[in-house]
């Protein structure tokens, strides 16, 4: 429990809060009205009682619940009992009087004269208002009101009410108040802490350890302003030895120190060594004020001693042994100046944050700032983005355990575990409260900047608006972007001014142009790390497919930064192909089927790179489709039916075709656009009959001749055929299989009765639903047609013949001159006996639809008879059956339809023959020279291995580039967005340059660690070469001090780091809590992940040392140095002139000598033992006369409601305490008595 002082002071000064003249005065009356109702003999006889002496107050002192049968009368008799006893208390009160506290609640109710039955009272509760019994600590008074009352008012109460189980009597004195000179209840009582002054040397690894838990909860006690300091001394050794009960309490000697607690603050960034139970010498000394307490002090009352708070120090020798007292300890010890080689423990995933702690504690100004406790002064307790300098002490904290100094064998320590600092910043921010593996970057820049708005200089931030050149001003004037540049600088000074900003903060200087207008912006922002990218190939490698519109298919092998979009494929593709960009439609395929279509609006393509939206095995295709805006594109899927099946099955790759407006009522047209593409698709069979002479001739726009369709004619004789012309002149009217040259399989009579070879029917699935299609935009803006897929996995077998969706006389022509008018072909086909396969794969897809439609009811609560039917509806629409017919010219016009083209085997065969070199399944290589140049430059580079530099990294930090779509700036001359040139480049550097070293790439769906090894410079970096001021007085050199390094790749690792020690300029491996000696040129690897720099001052004579930081840094600085050494100073000084008056007497006299003396002092213990005895029964004796004289009450009562007492009688008188307990009480007084 936090033993922590009353909150009230002086309350109830005259023992309650009520006013006992009105309440007996108000009481009086109302017994005066009740006694003139009652019978004459009543009342004379209780005003008789009244006013006889002696035996009426004896009387009164014995009223009882069950003496009076009316219960209002029991409380009047009551109330004017306890007024009585008040009243009677107040004429010989004195100081040191026992007063009761009990809640005030209770009490108030007691005198409410509205109360008229006891019974609610209930008994007094007064654990409601304690924390703590035995150090007399109250709960707080606003909510939990108390009082006081005289132990004879106390005891009455007691008697006649009783206290709640979990109750006990709880008591303090009467003290004069210094000021009135009035007797008031001592309610805050002197809150003292016990601490223990240990040698180094004495102290167990663990209590040297940052993880060593002090007792604070444990070593303090409270003592009353008018206790004597023998009695606080005698509940210091009791207590000390009960914490210590590993020491031997025969065999020592003790000495105890009174310190005042109240220090100045600016002695000390450590707040709590007045609250720790171990104290060293340096915090001892460092107090303000040391009194030994000596036996002349011991019968003076504490308030007289003005020891009215403060830390009794306790530090033992062990007897007849020539030690010397550890409050000597400075006189024959030297103070070693903390080194800061210790390691930080892990404490469970912390790696990241040990490598960053460690570099960072090591910059030299930066940890004088802290350890020197400079910072405190600058605190900014008020700033609402910073947390109320919690992180600014908690890194102090850490500072001071790395580098104070240390005494014997403190210094010793190996590792620390930083358990304080990390609760700290996982309390601030929840991303690092737990154990799971972090970035040591993103970890270092919240440490910064809460760092820095925990330190921030300004208390009220203004509202500032950020300085910009007008449109007047001439950005090639350097003077005019150097003004720019310091108006921005002294902008960001008036809202962020602190340690961080002096030390780490420089600007980068941006430059945007628009591409169109050719208008230029610059802007400055401020930078405190300076993240550099790697000149490493960073490309995207893949092959894509190309399907052109009139040429056979082929591969291109494709090579793109990492970052490129979609957008930039489509355009490599367009550069290599020599197609036109906006005919060019991407698709991914998979098992036969659209899987992505990278040009839906819903794709991920719009804002995912080429690396995260292709896979290394994705079969993506580039369409060239050549459509205007109103054409109609058509996705077709292919199918074969296999020797023995009725069904059909997907093979080869979809494809498009596009209809004009005045092509899409055509089938023909239709039929021939398939076949040509079919013509590239296989390599370049020419069998197709759109393919034959006679056939091109009839699209020269010349008439057709009708004779040549004898059968049709003959059919429709009544019809005028001349206005079918569009029809027929794609008809294949007079083709035989014999004049084409066609094997005798395909010509043969069975096959081709007609003579004309079918190789494949054209069937329709239409009505899709829009929900389920995947379509580019048919914005009215847009100028390409809309581009869209069907969905995966779609049931084609349910597509319908394109013969059903014609007229009868355009369908005979269609079908002119081909086996499709033998009607008896396609009823015996329908006729064959479905297989085992076909019979399972459908009676699985009749199984999914069921199981679609028997959702469980908890899925679908809310659906009603009307959602069900809707739910079929969308299911048979997803079986691709339309119930009703439309006419051929609405198929198309919704952009929901979809063709599928189904073969035979023997057609299949016949047309994508293995002997075809290219075809779509082999396309062929499209050459790309620029890529192979590039390989072999590279190759050449490899051999010669190129070491990649820190000044190659800077270079290309500085490199123009253009900006994305997706990240384009609004031009404001232009009012529109653009992809502008971006360059950003260093504008000036701070003292403290930290690199960090761009080695992970995160995207969207990957991540990467580059590995690759930067040559960086140990010392004399220059940064003059890489800057556009180049007139910084500070200069531009630059030595490495401390590298945090990764191992491991972006799933996890392992963070180490090399530092150079800021106190012996030695450099070390920090391997969390393992330390070793190393060489700087051993952190030149791949895994160096953060660099540290700091900048060489320059001496120059005209312009003095520069120093680091701002003026007002190094006046702190400079002043908390000073102060440090004139603190140690201070300290030897106080050492010594303490060593004089402290000398231990075993310094100067024999062991018979120290024997003697201890003798003596036993003695005079024993006398004065006897002689406190004597006069406490002496006091005892009058204290029991008084207070029977008072009230005449039984101390058999008070004994049995005072548990306290009665405990303290026990231990006192109980015949069977041991010897040992005995024993142990006389040496505790005899250590108390021989204090000197």
């Amino acid at each position: 429990m936090d033993g922590e002082p009353n909150e009230i002071i002086g309350q109830n000064n005259d023992l309650t809060d009520l006013n006992i003249e009105l309440l007996d005065k108000s009481l009086t009356d109302q017994i005066n009205l009740k006694s003139s109702e009652d019978n004459d003999e009543t009342s004379s006889e209780r005003n008789e009682t009244q006013e006889d002496g002696d035996d009426g107050e004896k009387r009164n002192s014995e009223i009882y619940a069950g003496d009076i049968n009316n219960d209002d009368q029991i409380l009047e008799e009551q109330r004017r009992e306890i007024i009585r006893l008040i009243k009677l208390n107040r004429e010989e009160e004195r100081e040191g009087d026992r007063v009761y506290i009990i809640p005030k609640g209770w009490y108030e109710l007691f005198f409410n004269t509205e109360l008229k039955d006891s019974t609610k009272l209930g008994p007094i509760a007064i654990s409601s208002i304690v924390r703590d019994y035995k150090n007399f600590l109250l709960k707080d008074y606003e909510t939990n009101p108390y009082t006081s009352l005289p132990e004879t008012v106390f005891i009455k109460l007691v008697e006649w009410y009783g206290m709640s189980e979990d109750s006990k009597p709880l008591y303090t004195y009467l003290i004069r108040d210094q000021e009135t000179g009035k007797l008031v209840t001592e309610y805050n009582k002197i809150y003292f802490r016990i601490q223990y002054l240990k040698a180094p040397e004495n102290r167990s690894r663990s209590e040297t350890s940052s993880t060593y838990r002090d007792i604070n909860n444990s070593n303090f006690f409270t003592a009353s302003a008018i206790d004597t300091l023998k009695d606080s001394m005698t509940k210091v050794v009791e207590y000390f030895f009960d914490i210590e009960n590993d020491l031997d309490i025969e065999k020592l000697k003790i000495k105890v120190w009174y310190v005042n607690s109240r220090q100045d603050e600016n002695q000390s960034g450590d707040n709590s060594n007045s609250s720790s139970y171990l104290v060293d010498e340096i915090q001892f000394l460092s107090s303000h004020s040391r009194t030994h307490i000596t036996k002349d002090l011991l019968n003076q009352k504490l308030r007289d001693l003005n020891m009215l708070s403060g830390n009794f120090v306790v530090e033992v020798i062990q007897s007849h042994k020539n030690y010397h007292w550890v409050s000597n300890y400075l006189n024959y010890n030297k103070i070693q100046p903390g080194r800061g080689i210790m390691g930080l423990q892990n404490l469970g995933n912390t790696c990241y944050m040990n490598s960053a702690l460690q570099c960072l504690v090591h910059i030299p100004q930066l940890r004088d700032y802290f350890l020197y406790n400079g910072f405190q002064s600058e605190i900014n307790a008020t700033n609402p983005l910073g947390y109320q300098g919690y992180m600014a002490n908690a890194f102090s904290s850490l500072i001071h355990n790395l580098f104070a100094e240390r005494l014997g064998s403190n210094n010793n320590a190996t590792s620390m575990a930083p358990t304080h600092f990390k609760s700290t910043i996982g309390h601030i921010n929840n991303m690092f409260s737990g154990y799971l593996q972090q970035d040591s970057q993103e970890f270092l820049a919240f440490l910064l900047d809460s760092l820095h708005e925990d330190l921030n200089r300004i208390i009220d931030k203004p509202y500032i608006e950020k300085p910009s050149l007008s449109d007047s001003d001439d950005v090639d004037d350097f003077e005019t972007v150097r003004k720019l540049a310091n108006d921005t600088w002294e902008t960001h000074l008036r809202r962020n001014d602190s340690v961080i900003t002096d030390l780490f903060v420089g600007m980068y200087k941006s430059t945007l142009e628009c591409p169109e207008c050719n208008n230029v912006s610059v802007t400055f922002d401020p930078y405190n790390d300076l993240t550099l990218p790697l000149p490493v190939d960073s490309v995207w490698k893949s092959k894509v497919r190309i399907f052109p519109q009139n040429s056979p298919p082929c591969t291109l092998e494709v090579e793109l930064d990492k970052n490129a979009t979609f957008q930039d494929l489509k355009e490599y593709i367009a550069k290599k192909a020599q197609l036109d960009v906006n005919n060019i439609y991407g698709c991914d395929i998979f098992s036969h089927q659209f899987y992505n279509n990278f040009e839906s609006n819903n794709s991920q393509s719009n804002f995912l790179g080429v690396k995260e939206l292709i896979s290394e095995n994705d079969l993506v295709i580039f369409y060239e489709i050549q459509a205007e805006k109103g054409d109609t594109i058509i996705p077709v899927l292919n199918t074969s039916i296999e020797d023995g099946f009725t069904s059909s099955r997907l093979f080869g790759i979809p494809f498009f075709i596009s209809l004009s407006p005045s092509e899409i009522n055509n089938p023909l047209i239709v039929r021939r656009k398939l076949e040509n593409q079919y013509k590239y698709l296989s390599g370049g069979y020419i069998h197709f009959p759109s393919q034959n002479k006679e056939y091109d001739d009839n699209d020269d726009g010349s008439a057709v001749s009708i004779d040549k369709f004898q059968s049709i004619r003959e059919k429709y004789p009544d019809v005028d055929l001349e206005k079918y012309t569009e029809y027929l002149k794609y008809a294949n009217p007079t083709v035989l299989a014999e004049q084409e040259n066609l094997t005798p399989e395909v010509a043969s009579e069975e096959n081709n009765p007609e003579g004309c070879k079918k190789f494949f029917d054209i069937k329709i699935i239409n009505g899709l639903d829009d929900r389920m299609l995947s379509k580019s935009s048919n914005d009215s803006k847009r100028e390409s047609p809309v581009f869209w897929t069907p969905p995966g996995h779609m049931n084609y077998r349910g597509a319908r013949d394109i013969n059903d969706f014609m007229d009868p006389i355009i369908a005979d022509i269609y079908n002119y001159g081909t086996s499709k008018e033998n009607a008896n072909t396609e009823t015996q086909e329908n006729d064959v006996e479905m297989s085992d396969e076909e019979k399972k794969e459908e009676e699985e897809n009749v199984a999914v639809e069921e199981e679609l439609l028997e959702q469980p009811q908890e899925e679908n609560e809310a659906m009603d008879v009307e959602d069900l039917e809707d739910l079929k509806v969308e299911l048979n629409e997803e079986k691709m059956v339309e119930l009703d017919t439309p006419n051929f010219s609405d198929l198309f016009k919704d952009n929901n339809t979809v063709i599928v083209c189904e073969w035979n085997t023997l057609s299949v065969d016949e047309a994508f023959t293995s002997d075809k070199i290219i075809n779509w399944e082999r396309p062929g290589v499209l050459e790309n020279k620029e890529l192979d140049e590039m390989r072999e430059v590279r190759s050449n580079n490899n051999k010669k291995k190129l070491d990649i530099t820190l000044g190659d990294c800077l270079k290309l930090f500085s490199k123009k580039e253009v900006l994305g779509v997706n990240d384009s700036w609004y031009c404001p001359k232009c009012k529109e967005h653009r992809q502008a040139s971006k360059r950003i480049q260093i504008w000036n550097t701070p003292d403290i340059l930290l690199i960090h070293l761009k080695r992970f790439e995160s995207s969207r769906s990957f991540s990467d660690k580059i590995t690759e090894v930067v040559k960086f410079p140990i010392t004399n970096l220059d940064m003059r070469y890489h800057v556009v001021d180049q007139e910084d007085p500070r200069g531009y050199i630059y030595d490495l001090i401390a590298v945090d390094n990764h191992f491991g790749g972006i799933g996890g690792g392992h963070y180490t780091a090399y530092v150079k020690n800021c106190v012996d300029n030695q450099w070390y491996y920090f391997n969390d809590g393992h330390v070793t000696e190393a060489v700087p040129e051993d952190s030149i690897a791949g895994s160096a992940y953060l660099l540290f720099y700091l900048r060489r001052p320059i001496n120059d004579d005209s312009q003095g040392d520069i120093g680091y930081g701002s003026e007002r840094l190094r006046e702190i600085l400079n002043e908390s140095r000073s102060n440090h050494d004139t603190q140690l100073e201070q300290l030897n000084r106080v050492q010594a002139e303490l060593y004089e008056t402290n000398k231990t007497d075993a310094e100067d006299m024999s062991e018979e000598e120290e024997k003697e003396e201890d003798e003596e002092e036993d003695m005079q213990y024993s006398n004065e033992d006897e002689s406190s005895s004597l006069d406490e029964n002496k006091s005892g004796e009058e204290s029991i006369q008084n207070s029977t004289n008072e009230s005449n009450p039984s101390l058999s009562d008070v004994n049995k409601i005072s548990e306290n007492d009665n405990d303290e009688e026990e231990e006192e008188g109980d015949s069977d305490s041991t010897n040992s307990d005995r024993k142990r009480i006389r040496l505790i007084q005899d250590h108390v008595t021989s204090t000197s």
